[in-house]
């Protein structure tokens, strides 16, 4: 499953993906909004998520499928796939992380491995996730310590005594603070993106 806005690059990333028979793509689409509708009415195991799209980055598409009854393995496909992205990656619940300047080759791999469920995501460095840190609120940071480590949303949500749908919301805000002026923002027409605003969350039974 391909969600790219520019025609030439779905249908070359199709080609490119089914050359060698094992990978079959189901569908090729330019919007987050079509790529939520089919995602949902096909359930493909990997869905391949341009970071750039025309109504929501797909990192947000990422964090959205993960409420469908059968989210996809989702790679990120960006042309700064960096230390920072990776980090917005892995918090929006994407399994890789693949740079357009890659070889062909370095993509069906990437794709193979994620659908055998295996992560493709770069190594995040200390000094990037500390001076990424820095934008969250202090709430903020188990967070993003518990998804970096792959701990189920279940558990994080019983750890720190939130509702899953607060969990969510707070994911989603996460990945807004870190993308706001980042570098693969720059002359995009989204840079300066103001992370979304969320409300104070309802205490569950165990924080009540």
């Amino acid at each position: 499953m391909i969600v790219d806005d520019h025609p030439a690059v779905r249908h070359g990333l199709a080609a490119m993906l089914e050359v060698e028979g094992d990978l079959d793509v189901l569908a090729a689409v330019p919007t987050a909004r079509d790529g939520l509708a089919a995602i949902e009415r096909l359930e493909p195991d990997v869905a391949l998520l341009d970071f750039h799209l025309p109504d929501e980055d797909g990192l947000l598409l990422c964090l959205r499928t993960l409420s469908l009854p059968h989210p996809p393995r989702a790679i990120v496909f960006s042309a700064f796939a960096d230390e920072a992205l990776a980090l917005q990656a892995s918090v929006s619940g994407a399994r890789g992380l693949v740079s357009k300047e890659h070889a062909p080759e370095k993509l069906r791999e990437a794709v193979r491995a994620v659908a055998q469920g295996h992560r493709w995501l770069p190594p995040v460095g200390p000094r990037v996730v500390r001076d990424q840190a820095q934008k969250l609120a202090p709430a903020d940071l188990p967070i993003l310590a518990m998804l970096r480590e792959e701990v189920p949303e279940a558990e994080i949500a019983e750890t720190l005594g939130i509702e899953p749908d607060w969990l969510r919301a707070r994911r989603c805000a996460i990945v807004g603070r870190l993308n706001s002026g980042a570098r693969h923002d720059l002359g995009s027409g989204r840079a300066g993106r103001r992370p979304p605003r969320i409300p104070r969350p309802p205490l569950s039974p165990k924080a009540a």
